[in-house]
């Protein structure tokens, strides 16, 4: 293949792209500080019982199961681009309530989880509009590149980020280092914001919201392999929350580690999700998809 056919389906040779690159790379890292963060307010800070941190992490993941599809038909009817900025700018404004609150002596345990469930909400509306850009930005036949750009960047806030946010409570506090996931947003949203490649008007559709949504999904789980997958994969979601929440509490009160060593215990697993990238390829052409799929998550259950 020559130079000019890689350039050609490069992404980030697309200034568009490379741009949405960038912001959702800041973006990226400034959830990794918030994972942390959050929990070390919470379980340390605060002093939320157990039962308190399950419902906190349950309000970060609630809206996902609550407006999902909703969300997903109502981006269909919007512009993606303003849809990801307003969404990046109020999801910022309300993580920035929750040191306010703490610097004025209200903050609590239930309006951490009403906040996190609002930022959660705007979160479920950016997730589907991301997905629903990207082909505006690059050809169909970079798609697959540009998402393994976007997760290669992914994999590497995850790998750092943690770290660096025990660092960064260590020097701050929970509740500040809750800013810098604020000015993350900020900053994804002012770079999508000057992305200046056309973007489509949205698909015209006379069809009622609720009858598309019911024909999706009818349409997934009525498909002879995407049926177990979705359920799989819903499993899946719900026991690795349970998981989080467990680890989040036995390394943090049950050890007694420190918010340092709590991000390097992520940080491995930021490492681990590396590796498996890496792999993913060579095992699925040794194995296949599915093989591959169910080894991996039968290795998930036996690490855990």
């Amino acid at each position: 293949m020559s130079t000019d056919a890689r350039k050609a389906r490069e992404p980030l040779a697309l200034r568009g792209f490379r741009t949405y690159w960038v912001a959702s790379t800041i973006g990226f890292a400034g959830l990794s500080v918030s994972t942390i963060a959050v929990d070390v307010l919470v379980i340390e800070v605060l002093g939320a019982t157990e039962a308190q941190v399950g419902f906190v992490r349950a309000a970060q993941f609630l809206p996902y199961l609550l407006i999902g599809l909703v969300a997903g038909a109502l981006v269909d009817r919007w512009r993606r681009q303003r849809t990801l900025i307003v969404g990046n700018l109020v999801q910022a404004a309300l993580v920035l309530v929750i040191p306010l609150l703490f610097m004025l002596g209200s903050l609590s345990v239930w309006l951490t989880a009403a906040m996190l469930f609002a930022a959660g909400c705007c979160g479920v509306f950016i997730a589907a509009a991301e997905q629903a850009y990207l082909p505006d930005l690059v050809p169909r036949r970079s798609l697959v590149l540009a998402n393994a750009r976007l997760g290669q960047s992914m994999t590497i806030a995850q790998t750092s980020g943690p770290a660096a946010g025990g660092l960064l409570l260590t020097a701050l506090s929970a509740p500040l280092a809750l800013v810098a996931t604020s000015a993350a947003r900020i900053g994804t949203a002012l770079m999508i914001a000057r992305i200046r490649r056309p973007e489509p008007p949205p698909h015209p559709t006379k069809t009622r919201m609720l009858r598309g949504i019911a024909e999706g999904v009818g349409f997934v789980y009525r498909h002879r392999t995407l049926a177990p997958l979705a359920a799989s994969t819903h499993v899946w979601f719900f026991a690795n929350s349970i998981a989080m929440t467990v680890l989040a509490l036995f390394a943090l009160r049950g050890l007694g580690l420190s918010p340092v060593a709590y991000g390097l215990v992520l940080t491995a697993a930021g490492v681990g999700g590396l590796v498996g990238a890496l792999a993913a390829n060579a095992a699925a052409a040794r194995m296949g998809e599915g093989n591959t799929i169910i080894v991996s998550r039968g290795l998930c259950a036996l690490t855990w």
